[in-house]
């Protein structure tokens, strides 16, 4: 995948820092995984009916018109609903993935 080439110690590492903090911030923190060969997006981040933006690269692009907002919403329900794994499935994701790496040869 994206990260093939990361040296193994840096994977396991990032995946262990995210799983104490999936644990430790749950339920405010909700991460939901899907996969990007069905849908892509962008990264997005709403705040509220106030604020919605969008990170293109090396700039963000910031909507404060409600309705602009309204269907940047719209758009991050349909993620969730297409999500692959869910915030309650993802310790057990992580596990499985530790797994792989532990069983894949150097």
């Amino acid at each position: 995948g994206y990260y093939s080439g990361c040296p193994r110690h840096i994977r396991v590492e990032q995946l262990k820092h995210l799983a104490r903090l999936a644990a430790q911030l749950y339920p405010v923190m909700r991460v939901s995984l899907f996969d990007a060969r069905k849908i892509y997006s962008a990264p997005i981040t709403i705040f509220g009916p106030l604020c919605a933006v969008i990170y293109l690269g090396q700039k963000y692009l910031v909507f404060r018109v409600p309705d602009r907002i309204q269907a940047l919403s719209q758009h991050f329900d349909g993620l969730i609903r297409e999500a692959e794994i869910g915030t309650r499935e993802l310790p057990a994701f992580i596990s499985a993935l530790l797994q792989q790496i532990d069983a894949t040869p150097d």
